[in-house]
């Protein structure tokens, strides 16, 4: 980290699963509103495809290093989340961070690789609204996204690089004095970002996290709740043995059906459909004993797989109820992928600004959660993530599948398979 006398930036998201708002305006009066002429243009089809790989691809990469992390213990993050918001630090890049970055992404168009973000939020964004439910009922499905800008005032910010945040991320600049008062822009932006999580993640940037140093500020937030397609059965407590070995009793639920099964190498995997069946949640369950192997050998092409193959089987799912609250050390984890630079760098953020009110900017952290919670009803679940920048029933079934250890999740769309949240539970019930 540089010295005391470097200037700042942050750039941060948040991600929940839940019933929230949408919107890009703060949640509180007293700032100003920079707005890019450009239109938001919306992606194509093709270009979502093309985003679901990008966010399988990035979901994959960062697995090993989080889950290594995390040791034996039970982890989430959201890879959408965590995308949009290092793209959105992609597109004031340049030099060895922007090389680094596209390498991360596997992605060898940096303006595709905005326009696939943009497709693969916008695709997720039409599954939303009613659906039938088997009781005659209507439930709902509520997923959605905002980015915010917010920057130092006074300070004069590229054109290129806010017209690019508007027309792929639908994201505009509010002003903040950070170098006067940045306690007040930090309750601002937690404030911003609690509205749009519907309260779920009310302290995002922590006392001391945003200090006079600070220059920009990128947020997203995304907010998605889903009722199963049919409510799962609960069996009360049964035993379920943990990562570490030890034996548990956990609530645990159930459900019968034909369910996208496969058995892979060293794994099953089934999908449990939410209502309407254009979302869903696959569970992937190493074989006993082979938790290590199958984290080792996890990729881009096994997830993929995992959450898009399967075919329909008469399958009994029997899992526990979780209510996950995990935190990721990013900052470690890019590095170990090899995105070194951007921590390092004097310049390569200029073409977020060329202001000496807000140069030279250089990556100092990134800082992530998410909270996944899990029950008969649905799926509830929130991520933020914070990058900061300084300068200075009676169906007869075929295969069963048995949750009493160790398992991954993926809580994706059907038709691309673009994992919203991955995690793995290794003790439900640890707090």
């Amino acid at each position: 980290m540089r010295g005391v006398r470097m200037l700042g930036l942050v750039a941060l998201g948040a991600l929940v699963a839940s019933t929230a708002a949408c919107g890009d305006e703060p949640s509180s009066a007293g700032v100003a509103h920079v707005e890019s002429k450009v239109p938001h243009e919306r992606a194509t089809e093709a270009e979502a495809v093309a985003g679901a790989e990008i966010v399988n691809h990035l979901g994959a990469e960062l697995y090993g290093p989080i889950a290594e992390a995390g040791g034996d213990g039970n982890i989430a993050y959201s890879p959408l989340s965590i995308g949009v918001t290092l793209g959105m630090a992609r597109a004031g890049a340049e030099g060895g961070s922007a090389e680094q970055l596209d390498a991360l992404f596997a992605a060898a168009d940096p303006d595709a690789l905005h326009r696939s973000l943009n497709g693969a939020v916008s695709s997720l964004q039409d599954l939303t609204g009613p659906v039938p439910l088997p009781d005659g009922e209507m439930g709902e499905i509520e997923l959605t996204n905002a980015n915010a800008l917010w920057g130092q005032s006074g300070v004069t910010w590229t054109p290129a690089f806010l017209d690019r945040l508007k027309a792929d991320y639908d994201a505009s600049m509010w002003t903040a004095d950070y170098a006067s008062d940045p306690d007040r822009a930090r309750v601002e932006i937690n404030d911003w970002v609690a509205e749009h999580t519907r309260e779920h993640i009310e302290d995002l940037l922590p006392p001391g996290s945003i200090d006079t140093l600070t220059r920009l500020v990128l947020t997203n937030a995304v907010f998605f709740k889903a009722p199963w397609s049919d409510e799962l059965d609960e069996l009360g407590d049964r035993p379920f043995t943990t990562a570490a070995g030890t034996e548990v009793q956990a609530p645990t639920m159930s459900t019968t059906g034909d369910l996208p099964y496969q058995d892979g190498d060293g794994w099953q995997s089934v999908t449990i459909p939410y209502a309407g069946s254009k979302l869903a949640m696959t569970f992937i369950v190493p074989d006993e004993g082979g938790l290590t192997a199958f984290e080792d050998a996890l990729d881009g092409e096994v997830l993929h797989q995992a959450v898009t193959g399967g075919e329909p089987t008469p399958v009994m799912v029997t899992l526990p109820r979780f209510d996950l609250d995990q935190r990721a050390p990013l900052a470690d984890v890019l590095q170990e992928l090899g995105v070194t630079a951007p921590f390092d760098t004097d310049t390569d953020f200029e073409p977020m600004t060329t202001d000496p009110g807000a140069q030279p900017l250089h990556l100092a952290d990134v800082l992530h959660q998410a909270t996944v919670t899990v029950d008969e009803h649905g799926t509830e679940a929130a991520a933020a993530t914070a990058a900061v920048f300084e300068t200075v029933g009676g169906l007869i079934t075929e295969k069963e599948v048995v949750m009493d250890r160790p398992f991954l999740f993926v809580i994706h769309d059907v038709a691309n398979g673009t994992p919203l949240f991955i995690g793995r539970v290794a003790d439900p019930t640890a707090e």
